[in-house]
């Protein structure tokens, strides 16, 4: 068995580490809240606001978007990375990663929450997959 002994200056340091980095991390957090308030969207799909299931973030399934529209309204969202289109024979792709926040992956490995909207050639929304964050 290995005997780890502290003394009473690094377990203060490393407390005053810990209490830094949770400190910063909530809030970066509350920075992209407040920035996602801004632009008029929420976190989660259950609060009903900006719109009810099965709508997200105001694109709704079944309705009619312009792919212009659709991209410029994710790319002023908080949070999100890259966005890009891949348009095909009967349909338009639109995908983009999530941002990942750095504090966070001090603990944990960075996921970029892949997601897509698909328009069909008419600019209806086909479907939807907006993982969460």
């Amino acid at each position: 068995m290995i005997k780890i002994s502290l003394n009473r200056r690094t377990v203060r340091l490393l407390l005053v580490g810990l209490i830094v980095i949770v400190i910063l991390g909530l809030g970066y957090d509350l920075g992209q809240q407040y920035s996602a308030r801004q632009e008029g969207m929420t976190k989660g799909l259950l609060t009903g606001v900006p719109c009810a299931p099965p709508c997200w973030q105001g694109f709704t399934p079944g309705t009619v978007a312009e792919k212009t529209a659709v991209l410029r309204r994710l790319r002023r969202m908080p949070g999100v990375g890259e966005v890009w289109v891949r348009e095909l024979p009967r349909e338009t792709i639109i995908k983009w990663f999530w941002n990942n926040n750095p504090l966070l992956n001090v603990f944990l490995p960075p996921w970029p929450g892949y997601n897509s909207i698909i328009l069909s050639n008419k600019g209806v929304i086909n479907g939807m997959i907006p993982l969460a964050k």
